[in-house]
């Protein structure tokens, strides 16, 4: 192909499709040139890879509207997931042991600090966690007594700390980082996931598995947690609103008032829209 571009990996929540903060409401309507436009690239032998901090269950939900049913790297790379057939074809969660010290080694630097948790099945937090999540099954208590299996991440958040600083506090504590990845999206959150999890990690090795070279590989996003991915690929996108560290990292940055600019970009991919625009 003349584009040279064989993968493309996308974030959901803000680049493909709106922000819908509640997870368990309907999946926001994608536009109806972005349907197009992804048809296209898939026409064209394009793979398409969402990415996406969410875990598999939800994911599936919301990409239906898309079409697009392969493979995608849930959970922030904690999940590579089947999206046909609803189940996860590899995981990378902290073990339920190294959760829970992970967790005690927090709490003892940073008191304040409160968390939740997210496995295969659901979520559980501390009763004060002060957003319950609204998604079943949830659990509700001490995490000693309810982190006894593996989880893809653990969810931090404090009372005045943003993520940023958190992670920069957790990282201050050696002892607790050592190896862990520490990440967040666009909220409040702080996520920990295991040792090399990553949203760029597991795209390297879907991209592995593809056949398809880093070059070839274009990666949109918007968040602080899409970093790894746009670091990876040969060419980076940075979508919307993004934060000035992921606009940074990118090769193209959308204008942040342009709901159809991930589409655009995809546009310029089609060898019929290379072809009759003159673009090279």
């Amino acid at each position: 192909m003349s584009c040279g571009i064989r993968l493309i990996a996308a974030d959901l929540d803000g680049t493909l499709l709106p922000h819908a903060r509640d997870p368990a409401a309907p999946a926001p309507a994608p536009s109806a040139r972005l349907r197009a436009a992804l048809r296209g690239v898939l026409d064209a032998g394009i793979h398409v890879v969402v990415a996406t901090g969410r875990p598999g269950r939800q994911a599936r939900r919301l990409t239906a509207g898309l079409g697009v049913h392969d493979l995608a790297v849930c959970a922030n790379g904690a999940e590579v997931y089947d999206l046909r057939a609803g189940a996860a074809v590899r995981r990378s969660f902290l073990s339920a042991a190294g959760a829970r010290q992970v967790l005690a080694q927090v709490r003892a630097s940073i008191p304040d600090v409160v968390f939740a948790w997210e496995d295969s099945d659901g979520i559980g937090h501390e009763t004060r966690w002060n957003t319950p999540f609204v998604e079943p099954p949830v659990e509700v208590g001490d995490p000693a007594d309810l982190l006894n299996r593996p989880v893809g991440k653990l969810l931090a958040r404090h009372p005045v700390l943003g993520p940023a600083e958190l992670a920069a506090r957790v990282r201050a504590g050696r002892r607790a980082a050592a190896g862990l990845t520490l990440t967040w999206s666009t909220g409040p959150i702080l996520e920990i996931l295991a040792r090399g999890v990553s949203k760029g990690a597991a795209l390297e090795s879907l991209s592995r598995r593809l056949g398809v070279a880093a070059h070839q590989v274009m990666a949109i996003g918007d968040a602080h947690n899409d970093l790894s991915m746009l670091a990876f690929a040969g060419r980076a996108v940075a979508a919307g609103d993004a934060p000035s560290a992921v606009r940074a990292a990118a090769d193209l940055v959308i204008g942040p008032d342009d709901p159809d600019g991930v589409a655009r970009v995809l546009e310029r991919l089609l060898p019929w829209e290379r072809s009759q625009r003159g673009w090279s």
